[in-house]
């Protein structure tokens, strides 16, 4: 939920939005890409305003040492949050870091199970991966 908070914020803001998933997941990127260029465009917005790009650590390092990079927001473990952190701080780069989190779920007892469970199951993998509940 934050990730997209934060890429609607910076496009109604006025600025262009570059975002790389994660390098099991490109397929999802290109079509949430695709979707919301889609969106853009039927409100009279370039499409292009959202960009991805696709790759391992090498694109993800390029991005972060890229002074081009006005604020970096990153999302994942505390080990690479914690190089990202100082890589973008060294070269007082703007930073949002999103780390360690791993969806969790509380279950009252009296939880209608055939609502819960397809709801559990999307939260973990219907968004391969790139969805933060903080």
């Amino acid at each position: 939920k934050q990730w997209y908070q934060r890429r609607v914020a910076i496009t109604a803001g006025g600025n262009a939005c570059l975002w790389k998933g994660a390098p099991s997941t490109p397929l999802t990127g290109v079509a949430c890409t695709r979707l919301i260029a889609d969106v853009l465009e039927a409100n009279n917005l370039p499409g292009g305003l959202r960009g991805l790009v696709t790759g391992g650590a090498d694109v993800g390092s390029a991005m972060v040492d890229d002074p081009r990079v006005n604020l970096l927001s990153f999302t994942g473990s505390c080990h690479i949050g914690k190089q990202v952190g100082s890589k973008v701080q060294e070269r007082m780069g703007k930073l949002i870091l999103e780390l360690g989190g791993n969806n969790a779920i509380s279950v009252m007892e009296d939880a209608d199970l055939s609502m819960l469970v397809p709801a559990v199951c999307f939260a973990s993998v219907g968004t391969a991966g790139q969805r933060c509940t903080t």
